[in-house]
């Protein structure tokens, strides 16, 4: 009886920690103000004209994460591309 006691904690330990976040991650920034596609590229691109590469290239990844199937992450992605070729990294533009 005391061994099911222990064994159905550590089961339940188990379970709980490998619980992952990353679905708040996401919900979290859908939740934000920058709710749309449209604003998130628009601060994207903002960022790539003051020369914020790699604050651009998050944004941009996380346009591709939330709204995959938008035309701002075609545009993203094209972006992301220009960007590794500015940077020099020829192989991640390709």
């Amino acid at each position: 009886m005391f061994l099911r006691f222990i064994f159905t904690i550590i089961f339940l330990f188990l379970i709980f920690s490998c619980s992952s976040d990353t679905g708040k991650e996401i919900s979290n920034l859908k939740n934000s103000n920058l709710a749309n596609p449209e604003t998130l590229y628009i601060q994207g691109m903002g960022k790539f004209d003051n020369a914020k590469y790699a604050e651009a290239g998050i944004i941009f990844k996380n346009i591709q994460k939330i709204y995959p199937l938008s035309n701002e992450a075609i545009q993203s992605q094209i972006m992301m591309g220009f960007i590794d070729y500015l940077l020099l990294d020829y192989d991640s533009a390709i």
